[in-house]
């Protein structure tokens, strides 16, 4: 067995142990095409703003502005941007790769919605630059290899508080995350426990992003990475250091081919339909909303009574779903006690039981 046979069979067995965590960024999104994520977002926004004043900083790809209106107005257009679908059958293969443990350097939401298309079990959570240490430390992230956590360490682009796009953003975001904020304690012992690192669609020429690999604890002599050369990427003074410091493998192929070869590997571990979210039938629909709310999986049962409701059902579920959406977010930015949230909390699973008992007795 060659060495490079020896190194994917490695990583797939680490894979199948959860032990192996993916990290993945922005260029995964853009690699079928001949401009990185950060000239598409350049022109975007240079076509969608002109006459507006703002300064694009490429080698970062951060954003100055001269108003608070320009930022806000500049936001949205980025929001736009992200909502574009884009390279939906490799985050589709990356999702089917049964990893216990994906951090997205971006705040887009790609592989999320690959999970949602493909209907399968998973756990989302982003950090967000306004949210209190206290808040944080409250959160209880389920990580097992049936239901991964995807945590977007750069925020979420639906919430617009939580971007990191100017350099005030990021300097907020660094004396944050190295200051009283600590990641969630089962991310953190996730990232204790696992000793081998993917990463794809990085560029490793930002300077933060070192910072980043302590916060994650890569500094470490005892974990294995490997990396595929990305979108426009090329071996340089960047990844020379990289290789020395972090002894990361860096592997001579873009995205889609490494993903690919990935996904070949891992032919016979990819994720099964036992554990996709269960599709019921509408006699059967009780009882699944009663098991994802003692999963405390309250989202998937909003997306299970949709396929049931009626107009006028369909308008008192959404309500709920926007009590609970307001009410967890005031919670992750310390807007709103811990007591005060898990009363909304319970009071939204009984509005949940209570529209499925309505719909199931018709």
């Amino acid at each position: 067995m060659d060495t490079e046979n020896e190194i994917w069979d490695f990583l797939i067995k680490r894979i199948e142990q959860g032990k192996c965590a993916l990290v993945i960024g922005p260029e995964i999104a853009f690699s079928e095409g001949d401009a990185s994520f950060q000239n598409s977002l350049e022109s975007y926004l240079n076509e969608q703003l002109q006459g507006k004043n703002f300064e694009f900083f490429g080698d970062d790809e951060f954003i100055s502005f001269e108003s608070t209106k320009d930022r806000l107005l500049t936001l949205f257009k980025i929001q736009n941007f992200f909502e574009e679908p884009r390279a939906v059958e490799l985050y589709q293969k990356l999702a089917k790769i049964p990893f216990h443990l994906i951090i997205n350097l971006s705040p887009d939401l790609y592989l999320k919605n690959a999970f949602e298309a493909l209907q399968f079990n998973y756990d989302f959570q982003y950090y967000d630059k306004s949210m209190s240490a206290s808040a944080a430390q409250m959160n209880n992230i389920p990580i097992q290899k049936e239901q991964p956590l995807i945590y977007n360490l750069m925020g979420n682009v639906e919430d617009e508080e939580s971007l990191i796009f100017t350099y005030d953003d990021l300097f907020s975001y660094l004396e944050n995350i190295f200051g009283n904020f600590k990641l969630p304690e089962k991310l953190r012992l996730a990232l204790k426990n696992t000793s081998s690192f993917i990463f794809i669609g990085i560029q490793f020429q930002k300077w933060y992003l070192r910072l980043l690999f302590r916060l994650l604890g890569l500094h470490n002599q005892d974990k294995l990475i490997n990396a595929c050369l990305d979108q426009n990427m090329t071996p340089s003074e960047a990844t020379n250091f990289y290789t020395r410091h972090f002894e990361i493998s860096f592997i001579d192929l873009k995205s889609p081919g490494f993903i690919e070869k990935l996904y070949q590997k891992s032919e016979n571990i990819l994720r099964q339909p036992s554990e996709q979210k269960k599709s019921t039938s509408k006699t059967t629909l009780m009882d699944s909303i009663r098991e994802f709310i003692l999963d405390n999986d309250v989202e998937a049962s909003f997306e299970e009574l949709k396929k049931y409701c009626d107009d006028k059902e369909y308008n008192s579920l959404i309500l709920i779903q926007s009590r609970f959406n307001e009410t967890k977010k005031g919670f992750h930015k310390g807007k709103i006690s811990n007591s005060d949230a898990q009363l909304v909390f319970n009071n939204v699973k009984d509005s949940v039981l209570a529209l499925a008992q309505e719909i199931s007795s018709k």
